[in-house]
Parts: C-alpha cells; structure tokens; sequence
C-alpha cells in the first residue's frame, strides 16, 4: 500500500530570499492541508466533499440541476476537533446567502454530547445528541428542532468495524472486504431472514468507486468515500468525546499500483470514457511518468483535474489539483481550468524530479456580498513525487481581477532555476498572492 497524499495552497505563500525574508502574511484560510476528495454523482447534480488526513470534512459543494440550486460549507474547528462553526453559503437557490451557523457542544453525563445550533432558514434551534459505543462510534443521533419529535438514526458494526446498520437500512458484505467494496442494501425487514431479495444494489467496479440503483436512477460514489457514504455512522462526523478522543475512520479500501495509466483510470470514471484530456510527461528515477487527467462525471459532466503517476512498481492514482465547470444553470465558481506544458524537471537539486506544469483558472464567486472574477495563470509545482509529502502548489504569474468592476491586475514572469528557487522577473504591478521577488520553493511547502 502506498498512500499518497495533497498539499494544496489555497493561499499564496510570501516570498523573499532564503538569507533575509520578510516578514510572513497569514491567509484568513489554512495555507495548507492535506486533503482526499469523495464525489458523489447522480442525474440531477453532484456532491464533492474534501476531507483532511484523519478523514475530518474540511469542505463540501452541492450543485442540484434539478432544483437549481448550489452551496458550499467549510468546517471551522476548535482545538478538540468539535465543529465550533459551519460557514454555509448558498450560491444560488432559496435563500441564497450566507446561512453559516454556530456550534456549541455540551458534554453529558451519561458520556453522550449535546451538539446546538440555529438553523438560518427556518430560524428553528436544533439540538442534536450523539451517544458512542466503547470504543467512541456512534450509535445513535437525535435531532430535535424545536419542540418536534426527534428524528433518530441508530448505527450498528460488525467485530471488522464496518457498518452493518443505518437506521432502517442494513448492510451485508461479501468476505472481509473493506467499505465501500461490494455490499447489499436489505430492508429492515428482513433483517431476521437468510438475504434472499434486495431493494437497492451496489455494482462496485474497483475499490475506490461504487453505483448503486434507488428508484432507477444510478448513484455513483468516487474516491474516498467511505465515511461519507455511511453518514452519520461514521467517527468523523459525530463530535469528539468529552476527553477530546475520537474513534478511528471506518475500515478503507487497500490502494494497488496499475499496470497502466488507462487501467488506473478506473479510479477516477463512474463509467468508461470519461477522460476529458490527458497531458503525460516521462521523468527518470523513481518517477518514471505522470498523466496530468481531466476527467467528466455525470450527467452535468462536472470537470475535476487529476495528477496519476508512474512510479517503479507501477501507476497510482494522485491527488485532484482543482475543480472545474460543469454543464448545467452554472454562474459561480470554477468557470474554467486548465493545464499544459507538463515537465518533470530537476526544480531542486539531488533525488527525483520535480513536476512544473502551466496552469489558468478562471472563477466567479459573491464574498461578503461582493462579486469577485478572477482570471489567473502561472505555473503548478509538484515535489516529493513518489513520497507520502507528495505536494503542490500554485503560482501565479498573471492575476486579473474584478471586485464589482473595480480592477487589480499584477504579471510577472517566474522562471525556474534549477538550485530549489523560483525567478520572479519582469513584475508589473502588485495582487496579495503574487509573489514580489525570488523565493526558495520550500517556503511553499512548510507548515
């Protein structure tokens, strides 16, 4: 097994020389996470979840064609790991606006905890009590709004720690494969009876993606998905417990090299052809390729772009380097994403190459009721390549942007020299995440 992971700069790192550099800026998000994604697809829309290295949510995008509506939610923890807010905003639907909600918890004594909050919309407070098992799952949540009876989810686990009931819905599995391999949908029902009649199936075409038909329509599940596909039963949704401990994820699929990039494709498609486009770049060492895939999913055939690489013992599937368009009522978010020129070069001296590919995005988004259109450019670097510090991050060389109608743009040319720094010449004009001057590239890598 060999895991792979994604640091990703959401914000621009300061620059400088690695003799004197100034000052740092700390971004209002994260400079960096390590990050997996699990997508959810069906006919009306999809569903995108991106999940921290302990498989904590860390962000998720729902687009609904059908209702015609998208929204986005951002975790914000506090030291225990407890939601302490969830930043909600609705980019286009009912009630469209920021419907973000505070979080309080209270610890019971029974060993169960009380999570609050106020519902945006309906001004409704919702009280929300999750009890754990001894080893810190949850077993039950009751939701109660208001004065309403509460809506209870009971879960349950086989001696695997797989999930084996959901409320009114269990689970069987074939031998000892993990969630979310091969596994039958049985009314409650029949929970006393040999399974012999199914109402729902689950067609699993590799470990990391599975379909399964409700009311024929097709669901498909890509990535890493298992937490997500058996909420709430799983650890990383309920709040950790009064001592701050938290159970361990749900069981996870074991990751296998591939013989060939097509083959390890199979990752990344719901159903064959999904390849978009494919821009390859072969290296030396350990890192003998990588295929730069843009791949779309779904009947809005949402766009993601993807890093595979071809190591010694064959080719795994990377982390996603970005989200892009869709087809469908689409007016905020990435409008666009691109990339070419891929090269495997040596950007620092000694061990394997590094990756430098040339990147554009464009994106629209409302940020505190103001419109924000950027349009970037600039180059992708990729180090540790066959290493689990596998990382990357974005530079850009070329920022235009609107905030309603008011314009900033700054260029310059980066250019990489080869003794583990990036060039900054030619500079034009200034934006908060172009960089003013050369930089060690290591300064976009350290915690």
């Amino acid at each position: 097994m060999r895991p792979i992971a994604l640091i990703v700069l959401l914000a621009a790192c300061p620059a400088g020389t690695s003799t004197s550099p100034p000052p740092r800026v700390v971004p209002d998000e994260p400079t960096l996470a390590v990050t997996t994604t699990c997508v959810e697809s069906h006919r009306e829309g999809h569903v995108e979840w991106t999940l921290d290295a302990s498989g904590l949510p860390l962000k998720q995008y729902e687009n609904s064609d059908a209702a015609g509506s998208q929204w986005s939610a951002s975790w914000v923890r506090d030291e225990r790991g407890r939601t302490r807010r969830l930043l909600i905003e609705m980019l286009e639907g009912i009630g469209a606006g920021d419907q973000s909600r505070e979080m309080t918890h209270v610890d019971r004594d029974d060993g169960s905890v009380e999570e609050r909050y106020q519902d945006a919309i309906s001004g409704e407070d919702v009280r929300e009590v999750w009890h754990y098992d001894e080893r810190g799952r949850p077993t039950r949540r009751e939701r109660q709004r208001s004065d309403r009876d509460p809506e209870v989810i009971e879960c349950e686990y086989d001696t695997l720690g797989r999930v084996i009931r959901r409320g009114e819905r269990r689970f069987a599995y074939e031998g000892n494969r993990a969630t979310p391999f091969s596994m039958r949908f049985v009314d409650s029902t029949d929970s006393a009876q040999p399974i012999t009649s199914f109402r729902d199936v689950v067609v699993v075409h590799d470990p990391y993606e599975a379909a399964y038909t409700h009311g024929g329509e097709v669901v498909r599940w890509v990535g890493d998905c298992s937490d997500v596909f058996f909420w709430p039963c799983s650890p990383v949704f309920a709040p950790s417990r009064a001592d701050g401990s938290r159970a361990e994820r749900l069981p996870q699929p074991v990751r296998r090299p591939h013989a060939s990039l097509e083959a390890a494709l199979q990752e990344l498609c719901a159903s064959p052809g999904c390849a978009e486009s494919i821009e390859r770049a072969s290296g030396s060492g350990s890192v003998r390729s990588v295929g730069l895939v843009t791949i779309a999913q779904g009947d809005s055939e949402h766009q993601s772009t993807h890093l595979m690489l071809g190591l010694a013992d064959g080719w795994w599937r990377g982390p996603q380097l970005a989200d892009g368009p869709f087809n469908g009522n689409q007016t905020s978010g990435t409008l666009s994403f691109r990339v070419e020129e891929p090269r495997l070069m040596q950007v620092v001296p000694g061990g394997d190459p590094e990756l430098v590919v040339r990147y554009s995005t464009e994106t629209s988004n409302e940020v505190e009721g103001r419109q924000v259109d950027v349009t970037e450019s600039g180059l992708l670097i990729c180090v540790d390549l066959a290493l689990r510090d596998l990382g990357c991050a974005r530079v850009p060389e070329h920022i235009h942007q609107e905030i309603d109608g008011e314009l900033t743009e700054a260029r310059a040319t980066l250019r990489v020299v080869g003794d583990g720094t990036i060039a900054v010449e030619d500079r034009v004009g200034s934006h908060e995440r172009m960089q003013p001057e050369s930089f060690p590239v290591e300064w976009l890598f350290e915690l």
